[in-house]
């Protein structure tokens, strides 16, 4: 039972972080990758990246609840949970459990929220909002532009990254308590008028952020920049037009099962960085949507649940000391393959006209001579000049 609270951490983790462009690193590496192979495309958002992600990370998640169920309780007992009909008392929601007091107490023992929990709460908010409502696509304006607040700025000037720069500052100048001066002064308050720290400072940022990651994350765009100017991304596009004649839902399983398994053996984020320009060339190769295997491949080097160097999550909750990389192999292994099934069904369905997989874009460069028509029916090869539908 411990052993399964622990997987469903990590696991939790790695699923719920595909929801979001800023949940995991592969997702910031595919975004710059994105706007280097393809300049004149329009990039990846945030809203759309959630539109696509968060469903799938639900189907996901309920999947790793009931392998985890069925691993650590009983496949019988998951409707008795369900029903809270107890199963031999390992579902009874007990308050008199142990395991709820000690939950209880520490919960009790956070206290109410401060005023800085506050002020960062307020502008996580205004982030994820700002986020939202930057470029809303799907409502577009007389004069051809996507509703939004960055509508108001010149086109392509304000990104999601600017945006978090944007609030991250405000907290360097937002003070971390309460102001006690002139109107704002409580009248019980004798302690002297002076300004208060502010919430954030250098030197915390200096101790606290990763600058392991941020070097790795420019190191992935670097390699994606590399691609294109030294002429490999050329090479890789006419080696993979002898792909042309397969049917693009088994490259885009093969590919997620490929980058989902080389992952357990290495950092995702180095995974994604070295992949998705391959993959973003070999779908130019074959006349596919780039976006329709760079995707996939991205969301996939997140369901790594085998090892633990596979994502900081897995290797965080093995370094408890609880946990065996055996029991992380036998249960995480059968779950790879679910999530890839997920994700390959997401990317198959919703995806298509979330994305408009189903045309050849004008940004890329199509080296087969012919479009790979995407949809619920067979696919079709057309001359790479003939617009669809």
């Amino acid at each position: 039972m411990g052993k399964g609270l622990l997987l469903c951490i990590c696991y939790a983790a790695n699923i719920g972080g595909t929801a979001t462009l800023t949940g995991t690193g592969p997702n910031l590496v595919i975004t710059q990758a994105v706007d280097t192979l393809f300049p004149d495309g329009p990039g990846i958002d945030f809203v759309t990246w959630f539109s696509f992600g968060f469903p799938a990370m639900l189907l996901a998640l309920l999947l790793a609840w009931i392998w985890l169920q069925c691993m650590f309780l009983d496949c019988r007992c998951l409707l008795g949970c369900i029903k809270q009909r107890g199963c031999k008392g390992r579902c009874k929601r007990d308050r008199d459990n142990a395991a709820y007091k000690v939950i209880r107490r520490q919960y009790d023992e956070l206290g109410p929220l401060s005023f800085p929990e506050k002020v960062v709460l307020l502008h996580f908010v205004l982030l994820v909002l700002l986020w939202f409502f930057r470029d809303m696509k799907f409502v577009k304006l007389a004069n051809k532009r996507a509703a939004g607040w960055t509508y108001f700025f010149v086109k392509g000037y304000m990104t999601d990254a600017a945006t978090g720069i944007m609030v991250a500052i405000f907290l360097f100048f937002w003070p971390s308590k309460p102001p006690n001066f002139m109107c704002c002064r409580r009248s019980r308050d004798t302690r002297p008028a002076k300004p208060a720290p502010p919430i954030l400072d250098w030197a915390t940022v200096h101790q606290k952020m990763p600058w392991s990651v941020v070097i790795l994350l420019g190191g992935g765009f670097a390699l994606a920049d590399g691609v294109k100017v030294s002429g490999l991304s050329i090479w890789l596009s006419e080696a993979f037009t002898s792909l042309a004649g397969v049917p693009p839902a088994v490259i885009a399983l093969v590919v997620s099962i490929l980058v989902a398994f080389i992952t357990e053996f290495t950092s995702n984020v180095s995974t994604a960085s070295i992949f998705l320009p391959i993959v973003g060339k070999m779908a130019e190769g074959i006349c596919v949507h780039p976006y329709y295997l760079m995707i996939p491949a991205t969301i996939a080097c997140s369901f790594a649940f085998m090892l633990p160097v596979a994502t900081p999550p897995n290797a965080i909750v093995f370094s408890y000391g609880r946990i065996k990389v055996v029991d992380m192999a036998r249960c995480g292994f059968m779950l790879n393959l679910g999530c890839i099934l997920v994700l390959t069904f997401a990317i198959n369905t919703y995806g298509i006209p979330l994305y408009g997989l189903h045309t050849f874009p004008s940004w890329a460069t199509c080296a087969a001579g012919a479009v790979t028509q995407l949809g619920p029916a067979n696919v079709t090869m057309l001359p790479a000049n003939v617009t669809l539908g």
